[in-house]
């Protein structure tokens, strides 16, 4: 795979558009900032931030996303159900549910949605999530 550089000039491998887009999807300012900055730094895509699934549908409108990640527990609603509806709808994007608390039923609920893959919020690493993404920008 081919390395893209980014705006910052940094040269980073693996992610295969550019440029790309994520949609990050929570309702923590903190955590979509954490998230999002694990993307810009170490990624070298745009992240885009939002905290509601009316943001993200607007985002989604537009049809420039190159892969997303969601919160499981949103104030107002279940990251599954909307990677289920946005799966239902047709979105063949990566989408990963994020959570903070991982277990392997949510895992298979999450499969089962169509979520691409589960991570767990306190466990990112800025490697292992450009590599999760890197691994199924092609899906």
């Amino acid at each position: 795979m081919s390395a893209s550089v980014p705006p910052g000039g940094a040269v980073h491998a693996g992610l295969p558009q550019a440029p790309c887009r994520i949609l990050v999807i929570d309702d923590s300012p903190v955590d979509r900032a954490i998230v999002a900055d694990l993307i810009e730094l170490h990624g070298g895509c745009e992240a885009v931030a939002v905290a509601t699934a009316a943001e993200a549908e607007a985002e989604l409108k537009r049809g420039d996303v190159s892969a997303l990640i969601v919160d499981h527990n949103l104030d107002q609603e279940r990251g599954i159900d909307l990677v289920a509806g946005w799966r239902n709808r047709g979105f063949k994007i990566p989408m990963i549910l994020m959570t903070s608390a991982p277990t392997q039923d949510l895992e298979c609920r999450a499969a089962m949605a169509g979520a691409t893959a589960t991570v767990a919020k306190g466990a990112m690493e800025p490697d292992a999530l450009v590599e999760l993404l890197t691994r199924f920008s092609a899906v």
